[in-house]
């Protein structure tokens, strides 16, 4: 079941949105996050809430879940939450909230005084239509983009490679990103015969980390870059779907080892949910202050006048 505060569309950006899960129990990442990778969604656990905040002000236009059964209290959640409203580095986040437990009562209160535009969703014995719910909710706001397929980014990466055998030479050529259905690389001047569009080559050999594989490719564009060329090509149909699954998880494994350890150089959130985060605004801040003044000064006369009142007695 979910309750949602508003479900309205927001402007779907070519490469879709990130998605995260802060606090997330073993179940949603079995269940729930694992479902999101099979189906090609950029999602990631946070699993201590203090990074979760340095984290999203870098990915301000990500979508967020929170799981508020642990960790801490309903009320510290509720003041976690709502504090993302209050700086515009994440005042942008899209936030969710999910719980198996929380009554009809804290539902409510979640949903009339935050901003929820994610809902709050109560997770289901039959957690499958959970995964469903929240995936129709990350589609509608464009978390997937325009993108069918994850594809990693291989511009800092020494670990992926492409290898191409001719008679009894080696060529190698550098891959600037890959997919579980192709990938794009950068290939010498000297091989573009090798690679006319819509023809096949066979004897790729790609090797990510430890795992390699030797398929045939179809040449999709090819496109010249200063002294290289950049090729775009997809795996022929006869590509083993363990293979695939070897480059999906390849794929989730290094973006979640980056992720990781960005987390690690940040500041992480101290800051203490157990009391409001309704902040103060500046004019009620110069009226406390001229209270406060106020308050002196009469507790000054006060002080002066039973001065005074003692001297004349004595």
């Amino acid at each position: 079941m979910v309750k949602l505060q508003c479900m309205v569309s927001r402007e779907n950006p070519i490469f879709g949105r990130k998605v995260f899960f802060i606090n997330p129990p073993s179940v949603v990442e079995e269940h729930i996050i694992g479902r999101l990778k099979e189906h090609n969604f950029e999602v990631y656990s946070i699993k201590n809430y203090t990074y979760a905040k340095p984290l999203l002000r870098h990915y301000n236009a990500a979508l967020c879940f929170a799981f508020i059964d642990n960790g801490m209290s309903i009320e510290c959640w509720f003041n976690y939450i709502q504090s993302f409203q209050y700086e515009d580095d994440l005042k942008t986040i899209f936030l969710g909230v999910l719980s198996f437990t929380a009554r009809p009562d804290v539902q409510q209160n979640f949903l009339m005084n935050l901003k929820l535009p994610g809902g709050f969703v109560i997770i289901d014995k039959d957690i499958k239509k959970t995964a469903a719910t929240i995936e129709g909710i990350l589609e509608i706001n464009g978390a997937k983009g325009r993108r069918q397929y994850m594809r990693l980014n291989l511009n800092d990466n020494n670990e992926v490679n492409g290898y191409f055998t001719q008679s009894t030479l080696l060529y190698s050529f550098r891959l600037i990103d890959i997919s579980k259905v192709g990938f794009a690389a950068l290939i010498p001047a000297s091989m573009a015969s090798n690679f006319k569009p819509d023809s096949f080559v066979h004897n790729i050999s790609i090797t990510m980390g430890r795992y390699s594989f030797v398929c045939t490719i179809k040449v999709h564009s090819v496109k010249t870059s200063g002294k290289s060329i950049i090729m775009v090509a997809f795996f022929s149909d006869n590509i083993k779907e363990a293979t695939k699954q070897k480059i999906h998880e390849y794929i989730y494994e290094t973006l979640d080892k980056e992720h990781k350890h960005f987390m690690t150089t940040l500041v992480r959130d101290n800051a203490d949910y157990g009391i409001s985060q309704i902040p103060v605004s500046e004019q009620e801040q110069k009226n406390a202050e001229k209270t406060i003044e106020e308050l002196d000064e009469a507790v000054e006369k006060a002080m002066n006048s039973i001065q005074k009142e003692s001297g004349s007695k004595s």
